[in-house]
């Protein structure tokens, strides 16, 4: 392993001096921050709640914007900005030992609509008093500024000063506790005193102790460690490794809504939208974001679901539902996640054990166990880890080794515990684990039939374990190669639920075998807390409170798993404990031509970041002479007067409108027979929008015709109704188009 340079010290400590000088030239600061190609978390928000350009920053911020992104993104910024600002300091190559920001969580400070006068002052005098001693009043009120708490403040005291400074997170707390060292409380004496305490445990720079901290930190989950059951020695400074393997995050809002008449690309969006959550440092061609996408969907990080009148809470959050038993083939009935529910357990994925291995799958069985009752022997399932071992309960305690057949073990059965049929399932059960499963199969450890949470390598054959106070005493060695904290929902690896039988073997159509590999590859750690994306297509066509019931609350961003005011619901189904993970995405999209936004649920509204997508007119060229921009500006402004901009029409029609014929199709199959949804089938309001009543006769794309109440109806004055054609020729004539937005036209 290399040894670390922590050439990111120098270059931060010149940038610090630098920051010096702009604490009255804060918009500076944030223009430098767009110059050297940070574009996102650069808007502020009035009291009106309008989004504004952000026009005040400290310099703990400042720093926290470039933290936020992955390595190689880091050292682009920061490159760009010690050449802008003119530093005689090297650009760092390595990030070695310095955390990275929380980018869901970047400012030290809140929005305008909530900032008070004295908090951004407050940050610039700790700034300057920490490069020479810092002040306890300085450092008590910049904890009570919203969004500066202790960790995330050490932290970026860490940046400007590291030979000073040491941070206190989740990466170095189990550190300090392992040298002695208590978890400081958020006062200027006791981080002072935990820093005393530091120094006399190792003479060695904080950064490298903050590195080691870390390495020790990830030591601490290896596998061998785990699986013999003996607990992590104390850690002790290892070599050196970058703590900046996490993924780039993202400052998305982690509720938002795309709204816009139809045709204005809000699925197609969506797309974007996603990747800028889930790598916001991919940039390309469309289709190479497209394909970037459905790598992010076959990796079940992106779900996308379609509100509609039908969809429920059972669909979206879970529900129950009939299955027939695959052993007794009765119906039973089982509470089922539902999709949303889904998206949250595999968001709250933390991998507690990782062999760190690749695994080739190749002529590998792999078999489908329960260890023990999910819910009810999770003791079981506790050995089972910590004692690199599976086992199952069936065989009366028995020592089965040396069974040649199955019959041999229906025989041993039934001495150990009197009639026992051959073709009962314990016996199958049992012929399974000791006879068909082989050294290299891979075990898939279920909890309940919707999720797994281990995946084990069998390293020996059937041994028989003696134990005190359960009848589990049929067993095989076992390599645990991924434990998880939370079961996974079985959609990250199966086609279709579990079975509810003790053992069989998953066979491919069931299991997938490709979801299979990724969850062992070796980078698999790395998707630990990986952000997760719901793109909710039509949102407000769907019965939010139906839908969402509970969870409408828990989906705030203040009421999010981790968050200080964090709410969790007891299910009514399941009966389980379930809070929002602050890792999960919702993205909709909302027609508003559907329902317009003045009638949607409240909730909704309160909840979720509304984005306009409005018509796009500037997108389109022309085609046959015919200005397709000035045409959509032309009949949106007159359906706004006639009917509101709710109804607009987007340029998505008439995107890749390259021919008259193209124009034609388009207007007869798409925008016609909108217009009279829109005005239900108001054909004088039609016309209007077409400007017909202006245009000579051959080139209306819509004829009053005559007609003779007389000879209907055999009277006169029966309510003055009208009957209207298409002109189908009229599409034909590029003068009919044109005509459109022509301000005067001779009507004949």
């Amino acid at each position: 392993m290399a040894a670390a340079t922590f050439t990111w010290i120098p270059a931060f400590r010149a940038v610090a001096a630098w920051l010096a000088g702009y604490e009255t030239r804060q918009p500076e600061l944030v223009q430098i921050l767009k110059d050297v190609g940070i574009d996102a978390g650069l808007d502020d928000k009035d009291g009106s709640d309008q989004t504004i350009p952000l026009q005040a920053i400290d310099p703990f911020t400042f720093f926290c914007m470039f933290m936020k992104y992955g390595v190689e993104k880091r050292k682009q910024l920061f490159a760009r900005l010690i050449e802008i600002a003119g530093l005689d300091v090297a650009a760092p190559t390595d990030f070695d030992g310095v955390p990275s920001a929380n980018a869901m969580k970047v400012w030290l400070f809140p929005f305008q609509r909530d900032r008070q006068d004295w908090m951004i002052p407050t940050l610039w005098r700790l700034f300057k008093t920490a490069r020479s001693g810092l002040d306890a009043d300085t450092f008590a009120r910049a904890l009570q500024i919203p969004g500066t708490g202790f960790t995330k403040l050490t932290q970026a005291l860490f940046y400007i000063a590291p030979e000073r400074y040491f941070p206190i997170d989740t990466q170095t707390r189990p550190w300090l506790q392992a040298i002695g060292v208590p978890k400081p409380e958020p006062t200027l004496p006791a981080y002072l005193a935990a820093l005393d305490a530091v120094r006399k445990h190792s003479n060695q720079p904080f950064a490298a102790l903050s590195l080691a901290a870390w390495e020790a930190n990830q030591a601490s989950l290896s596998t061998a460690e785990v699986a013999t059951g003996h607990p992590p020695a104390t850690p002790a400074p290892p070599a050196v490794k970058s703590s900046n393997a996490k993924p780039a995050m993202t400052t998305q809002p982690l509720n938002q809504i795309l709204y816009g008449p139809p045709g204005t690309g809000k699925t197609y969006a969506t797309i974007d939208k996603a990747l800028a959550i889930l790598d916001p440092g991919f940039s390309g061609s469309r289709e190479q974001r497209k394909q970037k996408f459905d790598a992010y969907v076959a990796a079940e990080q992106i779900k996308f679901v379609t509100f509609h009148q039908s969809f429920s809470y059972e669909d979206f959050v879970e529900g129950i539902r009939a299955e027939t038993n695959a052993t007794t083939h009765q119906i039973e009935y089982s509470v089922e996640d539902g999709i949303f529910k889904q998206l949250c357990n595999a968001a709250r994925r933390r991998v507690l054990q990782s062999a760190g291995k690749h695994i080739d799958l190749t002529g590998r069985r792999i078999w489908k166990i329960s260890l023990g009752e999910a819910g009810t022997e999770e003791g079981i399932y506790e050995d089972c880890i910590q004692q690199g071992l599976a086992l199952i309960g069936f065989g009366a305690a028995a020592d089965y080794s040396g069974v040649q057949s199955r019959q041999d073990i229906a025989s041993r059965y039934q001495q150990a515990a009197g009639q026992v049929d051959a073709s009962d399932y314990p016996v199958t059960a049992l012929n399974t684990f000791i006879r068909q499963v082989k050294l290299g199969d891979l075990f898939v450890v279920t909890q309940g039939n919707l999720r797994f949470r281990a995946i084990g390598e069998v390293t020996s054959d059937y041994l028989h374990v003696l134990r005190e106070n359960d009848s589990y005493a049929q067993g095989r060695k076992v390599n645990w190669l991924r434990v998880y904290e939370t079961g996974l929902p079985y959609a990250e690896l199966m086609e279709n639920r579990f079975s509810q039988m003790t053992i069989y073997e998953l066979r491919p159509g069931s299991i997938n075998l490709d979801k299979l590999a990724k969850l062992l590859a070796p980078a698999e750690a790395a998707q630990d807390n990986a952000p997760r994306v719901l793109i909710i297509d039509e949102i407000n066509r769907g019965n939010i409170s139906r839908i969402f019931g509970e969870l409408i609350t828990l989906i705030e961003a203040s009421k999010r798993a981790g968050q200080p005011e964090a709410l969790e619901a007891t299910l009514p189904y399941s009966k389980d404990k379930f809070s929002v993970p602050d890792n999960v995405y919702l993205v909709g999209t909302m027609n508003t031509a559907d329902r317009s936004l003045a009638g949607l649920d409240v909730a909704l509204r309160r909840r979720f970041v509304f984005e306009e997508m409005p018509p796009r007119p500037d997108l389109l060229g022309s085609v046959a002479g015919i200005d397709l921009s000035q045409l959509l500006s032309v009949m949106n402004q007159r359906i706004e007067v006639l009917l509101g901009r709710d109804h607009l029409l987007g340029h998505a029609y008439f995107i890749g409108v390259e021919s008259l014929d193209a124009l034609k199709t388009v207007f007869r199959r798409q925008i016609l027979p909108l217009l009279q949804e829109y005005f239900f089938e108001d054909w004088e309001r039609i016309a209007l929008v077409l400007n017909d009543p202006r245009k000579a006769k051959p080139h209306r794309f819509l004829s009053k015709l005559e007609h003779d109440e007389h000879a209907l109806f055999g009277q006169t004055g029966l309510g003055g109704g009208s009957r209207w054609q298409i002109n189908t020729e009229a599409f034909d004539q590029p003068e009919s188009y044109l005509g459109i937005y022509a301000q005067t036209g001779t009507a004949e």
